[in-house]
């Protein structure tokens, strides 16, 4: 045997010791050891079984979210969703997509009626407050535009340059932040606050309404005839026999004749029909043309006188 194989097996030898002194001082701690195992597995298992239910349950409330918008009154529908899960990202998103479709609202009864653009509003600002105790900083500043925007319609620039400050300055190196220190710059300048008071002053008439000015309604009742027609019966025949032609029996041929109407008068003559005549020829014509006619005279001629 060489030196390099004595060498490894004098190796594999305190390997062996090394784990036969390991295991001898672990068995008194083996059962300790094998049910911390066995709880290990466990945890591992249930963490597994919790996120796939939360995740089935987190899909089931999406999908309650994306229904309410098919709903015929999808306002109902979203606040519904964001009662019933309340302090959720879903509820959150609700509240959001509320507040969106009551500014699109009021801004559209803006020019119509301004009382139900108020009402409108001050229900958008309520919902955008909500959706803002959100932990999402990208849907905090999305309700806080919105927010914005509902003070600048209703005439109340100082709270709108607020809220555009707030997402500026949580946002200042994204596009939403930028767009927010514009607008705030905007909404203070001093052509910007006079129009919206201008703006608010206004009353504008409310569509399909009436005009004054529209002519007198024309007299559609029945003439007077002179008849009292409340003493006439309607349920009784009119005088006199009433005759109604029997109708055609389909298995009799109609009579060819045409009917006689005896209130026209029969003709008394009919005209006869012209035969034609036979054309004679040349010759006999001219024979009877130097006869003279049986009917007519002879002529006279004069008397010859002698001398």
């Amino acid at each position: 045997m060489s030196k390099a194989e004595k060498r490894h097996e004098l190796q594999q030898n305190e390997l062996a010791d090394w784990l036969g002194e390991q295991i001898e001082v672990a068995k008194p701690h083996l059962p300790m050891i094998i049910l911390g195992s066995v709880l290990a597995v466990a945890l591992v298992g249930l963490m597994i079984f919790w996120i796939n239910a939360g995740t089935t349950a987190g899909a089931d409330v999406w999908s309650e979210y994306f229904a309410a918008f098919g709903e015929p009154e999808p306002a109902a529908a979203l606040e519904q969703v964001a009662t019933k899960h309340p302090n959720s990202p879903v509820a959150y998103w609700a509240w959001q997509s509320l507040g969106d479709h009551h500014l699109s609202l009021g801004q559209m009864e803006l020019f119509s009626n301004r009382e139900l653009a108020k009402a409108s509003l001050e229900k958008a600002e309520a919902a955008y407050k909500k959706a803002e105790g959100t932990h999402d900083s990208m849907l905090k500043n999305r309700a806080r535009l919105g927010l914005a925007k509902v003070y600048v319609s209703l005439d109340k620039p100082e709270e709108a340059a607020k809220i555009y400050k707030l997402i500026a300055d949580a946002d200042r190196n994204r596009v939403l932040g930028k767009s927010a220190e514009l607008s705030e710059k905007q909404v203070q300048a001093k052509r910007e606050v006079e129009l919206l008071a201008w703006f608010a002053k206004q009353s504008p008439p409310r569509p399909g309404g009436m005009p004054d000015d529209l002519p007198a309604r024309p007299d559609l009742s029945i003439p007077d005839t002179g008849l009292d027609l409340d003493k006439i019966d309607l349920t009784k025949p009119p005088d006199g026999p009433t005759e109604f032609p029997a109708p055609a029996d389909p298995a009799k041929p109609a009579d060819p004749t045409p009917a006689v109407d005896p209130a026209k008068p029969a003709d008394s003559a009919k005209p006869t029909e012209d035969k034609p005549t036979e054309e004679k020829p040349a010759e006999e014509k001219s024979a009877a043309a130097d006869k003279p006619a049986a009917d007519e005279p002879a002529e006279a001629k004069p008397a010859e006188t002698k001398p």
